[in-house]
């Protein structure tokens, strides 16, 4: 009885290796699944058809008339199943390490990529991180700038109001001193209008004594001359009497009115004139202090002035 051809078929009949396919597939799963599918000659020996072909040889094996050809069947089925089924087992183990080595990239490469992902997030982080603090050190930078400009500023305040107090002290020191020696020639100017005052008093109680004695000398003649001319003249006629007489008392009036009208008047210039000498003497020692003061004063500063022995600052100069 013949025996079918059942020559060995091809790899690709048993192991099914999946096509890569760009539709979302697992390909772990897929090798996951060619790995642990059913070896070759299982699937051979699990197949309907060759179970009836065997069938078939096995009733056809006693009317064979050639026993070598029916031994030689077999055999060589087997080689080929064998073969078929050592390949198979080693495209397996290639599989399965090919899909340990898969899997392991497979977790590198997520692992690389979280890394990536993580380096990538602390990246923008530590960027923002730092431009933060590039603007933190740019603002202190500025708030130091300005903090330096403002303690310059006040550096200098400090030094022109140092020198400005140094410079008030020294004015204050002159005007001290000019006010030590106007006192000084005040005291000089007292001391020189008492005596002056003393001279006067003096003057006018040697005018008043000697005025004094010219009218009691007078009077004194008068009454000599009165008494003689009555004698003397009591010849001469009563006319001569009466106009002697009335020359008498009209030089003698005179006389005594002279004498009141001269002391009233000396009286009253002595009071005109010693309150004229005393203004005339203070607005002169006024005039001379303010123009020394003055002088002094446009040595250091033109906003100062002196009016009335009075140190007056402008506006300009007061900061």
């Amino acid at each position: 009885m013949p025996v079918e051809n059942t020559a060995p078929q091809s790899n690709s009949q048993f192991l099914e290796v999946p096509e890569p396919q760009n539709q979302g597939l697992d390909v772990v799963a897929k090798l996951r699944e060619v790995t642990s599918s059913p070896s070759p000659l299982t699937r051979l020996l699990q197949d309907p058809s060759l179970e009836s072909s065997r069938s078939k040889h096995r009733s056809g094996r006693r009317n064979s008339r050639s026993p070598h050809r029916e031994r030689r069947s077999p055999s060589l089925m087997t080689l080929a199943l064998v073969e078929e089924e050592r390949q198979g087992n080693h495209l397996k183990a290639l599989l399965r390490n090919a899909t340990d080595r898969l899997e392991y990239e497979i977790r590198r490469a997520d692992e690389a990529e979280a890394r990536a992902i993580y380096a990538e997030s602390r990246e923008k982080e530590v960027s923002t991180k730092l431009i933060a603090a590039e603007s933190i050190r740019r603002q202190m930078e500025s708030d130091l700038e300005r903090s330096n400009a403002e303690n310059r500023r006040y550096q200098m305040q400090l030094e022109n109001g140092d020198r400005e107090q140094k410079r008030l002290k020294a004015n204050l020191l002159q005007a001290e001193k000019l006010v030590d020696e106007l006192e000084e020639a005040n005291s000089k100017a007292k001391e020189s209008s008492r005596y002056y005052q003393n001279l006067l008093l003096e003057h006018r109680a040697h005018e008043e004594g000697r005025e004094e004695g010219r009218q009691i000398a007078m009077q004194r003649c008068f009454e000599d001359g009165r008494d003689e001319g009555w004698v003397a003249g009591n010849d001469e006629g009563f006319e001569e009497g009466r106009k002697a007489g009335f020359e008498d008392g009209r030089r003698t009036g005179r006389k005594e009115g002279l004498r009141e009208g001269r002391e009233q008047g000396r009286i009253e210039g002595l009071r005109e004139g010693r309150e004229q000498g005393r203004i005339e003497e203070r607005r002169n020692a006024l005039e001379a202090f303010d123009r020394f003061l003055n002088e002094e004063m446009d040595d250091y500063d033109d906003g100062v002035s002196v009016q009335n022995g009075v140190v007056i600052f402008t506006t300009a100069h007061i900061r």
